[in-house]
């Protein structure tokens, strides 16, 4: 369940894998498929103890009002911060 209460996820055509919606799958492709941004997103996650690092590290990188490459905001309403953390503490083995 989300926060978006029991309806639908998005499913990755390619993996299979579920995600909140189409806008939480757009970014975790970006940030696990940019080099840089993947590099970064690894350094903040050895220092990070925040509950929900996604957000922290948006903050951090001064990147809130910002987009992904395929210009999908970074920081909005329908992000599901939790499904993006979660690839943040995968990152950090």
């Amino acid at each position: 369940m989300t926060k978006f209460g029991v309806g639908p996820r998005y499913t990755d055509p390619v993996s299979g894998t579920e995600w909140a919606n189409e806008h939480t799958f757009q970014i975790a492709l970006w940030m696990l498929n940019d080099v840089q941004i993947y590099t970064e997103m690894k350094k903040f996650m050895q220092a990070s103890n925040d509950p929900i690092p996604y957000r922290a590290w948006i903050k951090h990188m001064g990147l809130a009002d910002k987009t992904t490459t395929s210009g999908w905001k970074l920081m909005a309403d329908d992000v599901h911060y939790g499904d993006l953390s979660e690839i943040m503490r995968a990152s950090k083995y």
